[in-house]
């Protein structure tokens, strides 16, 4: 069973990795220049693609966060307005003891 989950946290490990086309050694899988030997792996064409497609992706995740953020509110405001009675007593109960 252990060498079970060995053999799977290496297969984890391995899936993120290539191997650098100069030196053999290994790098992160995508990346633009390898740590070991520091050629250049992509063309500069590549390596402004990458880049704005990784801006691309962290535009969207902030406009995720935002949009999960303002829901929650909404939904908050809601509840509020609609049990605020309740709240206010309930807090008053726990303000008491």
């Amino acid at each position: 069973m252990e060498s079970r989950r060995k053999y799977q946290d290496n297969n984890e490990v391995t899936s993120h990795l290539d191997l650098c086309a100069y030196c053999g050694s290994n790098i992160l899988r995508g990346a633009m220049r390898c740590v070991s030997c520091g050629k250049i792996l992509k063309t500069p064409e590549e390596q402004s693609a990458a880049i704005r497609s990784m801006e691309k992706s962290q535009n969207s995740i902030h406009i995720k966060k935002i949009l999960k953020l303002m829901g929650f509110l909404i939904v908050s405001g809601i509840v509020y307005y609609r049990y605020s009675d309740r709240i206010q007593e309930f807090i008053s109960v726990l303000l008491n003891r």
